[in-house]
């Protein structure tokens, strides 16, 4: 892909900012932070864009229905077997434990370890006042 050659203005407040991410190591140099704004804005109108299509896509749709709160809840209460059966697994794996979460976690790991996925291990952290 062929390049071009701009010149920027920015304020000494900009330039700060450029170089303070050049120098956090995100970038190497001015032009690829630039390359990166674009390629960030781009694809930020591609996602207004999609949105945009699916708004008029909708209004040319028809004639509006009114909604169904009733319906929209029986079927939002429909049970789906997957859930039952991985709600029973899962009791029945805390069952295997007495219920004891330290043994059911331990033994969830060993699984994954089995299985080959990876298992991450944080550290514990406090919770503080207005943290979640």
């Amino acid at each position: 892909m062929g390049t071009t050659r701009k010149m920027i203005t920015v304020t000494e407040q900009q330039d700060s900012w450029i170089k303070s991410q050049i120098a956090m190591g995100a970038f190497t140099n001015d032009s690829e932070y630039v390359r990166d704004l674009i390629r960030r804005d781009q694809a930020s109108q591609a996602d207004i864009d999609a949105i945009r299509a699916a708004l008029i896509e909708a209004e040319e749709s028809g004639k509006p229905q009114p909604f169904d709160v009733k319906r929209f809840k029986q079927e939002m209460n429909v049970k789906d077997p997957t859930d039952e059966e991985v709600r029973k697994a899962r009791q029945d794996h805390a069952r295997e434990f007495n219920h004891d979460l330290s043994a059911i976690c331990k033994d969830l790991k060993r699984i994954e370890r089995e299985w080959g996925h990876k298992v991450v291990s944080l550290p514990p952290r406090l919770l503080t006042k207005g943290s979640s």
